[in-house]
């Protein structure tokens, strides 16, 4: 029986790095965590990247990255906005502190609004909802800063 080449040994780390890079980009995971698991560990890196949680997408500049605990759903923030109303089930949230771009943020208990109190109201522009209190005829967009007159 033939020893492992010592060539032959670096070629199957960088196959399995390169695997698990690929992997680890699919699932927004760290590309050199990725490729170092499957380059030093072979196989049971790869397998390890295989069964990793996806990461949360990057954020573009000037949002961060939130994932609602109610329903899961992930939806970019501007940086400097307090809360959010989830567009998928309307919960409110509190943001805490100012976290590092693309991670996750900690938020306060979700809360529904009082429906007599306020409605969701959708932004011409950029097609962003959020609630308004009824008192209140005009307001700005939390998404883009657009001045809106509520209709009727």
């Amino acid at each position: 029986m033939d020893n492992l080449n010592p060539l032959t040994f670096i070629l199957f780390c960088l196959i399995f790095g390169a695997i698990a890079a690929a992997i680890g980009q699919k699932k927004n995971l760290s590309v050199g965590q990725s490729f170092a698991l499957g380059a030093f560990l072979g196989i049971i890196g790869l397998i390890i990247v295989i069964f990793r949680r996806p990461g949360l997408p990057k954020a573009p500049p000037g949002m961060r990255v939130v994932k609602c605990q109610q329903c899961n759903t992930i939806q970019n923030i501007p940086e400097a906005q307090p809360r959010y109303v989830c567009w998928q089930c309307k919960a409110v949230y509190r943001l805490c502190g100012t976290p590092p771009q693309s991670t996750p943020i900690a938020l306060d208990a979700p809360h529904k609004l009082a429906p007599r109190q306020s409605t969701n109201v959708k932004c011409h522009k950029c097609q962003h909802v959020q609630a308004v209190p009824l008192s209140q005829p005009t307001f700005m967009c939390e998404q883009c800063n657009t001045r809106l007159k509520r209709a009727g």
